[in-house]
């Protein structure tokens, strides 16, 4: 989507006939910047955490932070580069021109704020289905820019908390999520990774659909445990090969009634 909006907006031939905010085009500029992947460029933690908050998912939750703390610089300048604070303020700029204008179906005009749309309608089914996620513990949509493809694909990041809130025997119990990727490396075949962790444990199950990758993941797999070991980790892992290796389907519906939701998708 950030390549969408990054080529169909900046580029659109509707903007010379518009009165906008020249400082509100910087704004956007430089946030569809950070939220596109570079080049063989590996973001850090730090920047997929910005790429996360700019991505309009906590908008509401801004602009509640502003009204409750109106003297807050960090939440004012938070709220200005929020993606989907920033393509509100360019719709409603485009009202006027789109009044005072013939109603036109198609052009240049009605194009650009229909990109607008989909980009808005986008971030609200996302900020919908994390909301239900939170509801009915399960997994949590997060969308980031594919560090090992740097076009249009995103990674689809889903993380599940397995820890019970309910009751007092769940006093000291240990808080732990449930992650697992979903990689289609083409020639390698496709892999899928388990993972259940604390901050004591972990636990990772990989199916894999030819026996090579299985012998050299397993040749591995101590390396990494005694590595997880030094920093006080626990950890195991176990590798399987199976004939077909398939993805959970992830779409809105079935995040609604399947507890099984593929966490990560990558395609390369």
């Amino acid at each position: 989507m950030a390549h969408l909006l990054n080529n169909k907006i900046f580029d659109s031939p509707a903007i010379p006939d518009l009165k906008i905010n020249s400082d509100l085009m910087a704004r956007l500029r430089d946030t569809l910047r950070l939220l596109l992947p570079g080049e063989g460029e590996i973001p850090s933690a730090t920047k997929v955490r910005q790429q996360v908050e700019l991505s309009g998912v906590n908008y509401e939750a801004k602009v509640r932070q502003v009204l409750e703390a109106p003297s807050g610089a960090q939440g004012r300048k938070d709220l200005a580069s929020d993606l989907k604070g920033l393509l509100l303020e360019l719709y409603h700029s485009t009202e006027q021109a789109s009044s005072n204008g013939t109603q036109k179906s198609s052009g240049p005009l009605p194009e650009f704020r229909n990109t607008i749309k989909y980009a808005l309608d986008n971030i609200e089914l996302n900020q919908l289905s994390s909301q239900i996620s939170k509801q009915e513990n399960q997994p949590l949509v997060i969308q980031i820019p594919n560090p090992l493809s740097p076009g249009n694909k995103t990674i689809q990041l889903f993380v599940r908390n397995d820890s019970s809130e309910d009751g007092d025997d769940n006093k000291g119990r240990k808080k732990s999520h449930n992650v697992a990727f979903f990689l289609d490396l083409s020639f390698l075949g496709k892999i899928k990774i388990n993972a259940q962790m604390n901050s004591e444990s972990l636990s990772v199950s990989i199916d894999v659909e030819n026996e090579d990758i299985a012998n050299f993941i397993r040749q591995r797999t101590n390396d990494f445990e005694e590595t997880m070991h030094q920093n006080e980790i626990d950890t195991s892992v176990e590798c399987y090969v199976n004939d077909k290796v398939k993805p959970e389907k992830d779409s809105l519906i079935d995040l609604l009634v399947n507890n099984n939701t593929s966490l990560i998708n990558i395609k390369t």
